[in-house]
Parts: C-alpha cells; sequence; structure tokens
C-alpha cells in the first residue's frame, strides 16, 4: 500500500514535466506582416536582465517562393533595450536547412515597438 501512495506522486511529477516541455517547446504567435508571413516566438531563456528567444517567419509562396520559413535566436538586453542576433537558420522549400552564427555580438537599439523585436521586447522585458 505504502508503494502505491509513493508511485503516484512520481507519475504525476513526471506527467507535469512532459506537458511542460511539451507547452514551453511550442511557438506562440506574435503577429502577421504586410506580405502575410507569420510571425511567432518562443522563450529560450532569461538569464538576470537578458532575454534569449526564437523568432521564426513562415514565408507565403507568393513572397518567397524559395525559403519555408526562418528562424533567429535572439539576445535581448532588457536594461539598456537593446537585440543582437546569435543564429539564423534558413528552411529552405527543397528541404535543404542553411544554418549562421553570427558571432559579432553586435548590439542593436530598440526603437521601435511595434517591430518584432519591438514585440518581444514588450513581452519578455516589461513589467506587466
Amino acid at each position: 500500500m505504502i508503494k502505491k501512495k509513493m508511485l503516484l506522486p512520481i507519475i504525476c511529477s513526471f506527467a507535469s514535466c512532459l506537458v511542460y516541455s511539451q507547452k514551453s517547446d511550442k511557438y506562440e504567435f506574435l503577429a502577421s506582416d504586410s506580405y502575410k508571413n507569420k510571425i511567432y516566438e518562443k522563450l529560450s531563456s532569461k538569464d538576470g536582465n537578458k532575454v534569449y528567444v526564437w523568432q521564426k517567419i513562415e514565408n507565403t509562396f507568393e513572397n518567397d517562393p524559395s525559403t519555408a520559413f526562418t528562424e533567429y535566436y535572439i539576445q535581448i538586453n532588457c536594461d539598456v533595450k537593446t537585440s543582437s542576433l546569435k543564429r539564423l537558420i534558413i528552411h529552405w522549400r527543397d528541404g535543404n536547412i542553411e544554418k549562421h552564427e553570427d558571432k559579432s555580438n553586435e548590439q542593436v537599439l530598440i526603437t521601435d515597438k511595434k517591430s518584432i523585436i519591438g514585440l518581444s521586447y514588450e513581452n519578455h522585458c516589461k513589467k506587466k
């Protein structure tokens, strides 16, 4: 009887971890642009005043017949309101994938709240 009582919390903990990991790995819809491309993001991690997000832009065939979607791994520095691109992954419609690492660490000032980066800044850096 004691074993059954101990087993239930372990199973519940394991199940909740699975549900959380599946939820946190999904992109959430952020916006559509003027070309009807869909823009998504997912929070990767937070480290002090820095936020790391993945952004994905799904291209319409009419707008870009060669690229299915592009993923950007971005660091946002909440204190100084800047961002820097860390990684870029292009998914071509023919199935090829092209990866780029940006080691320049160039910081770009976030000035437009309605830009893709600005929306991520508002979502993850602003106190709600």
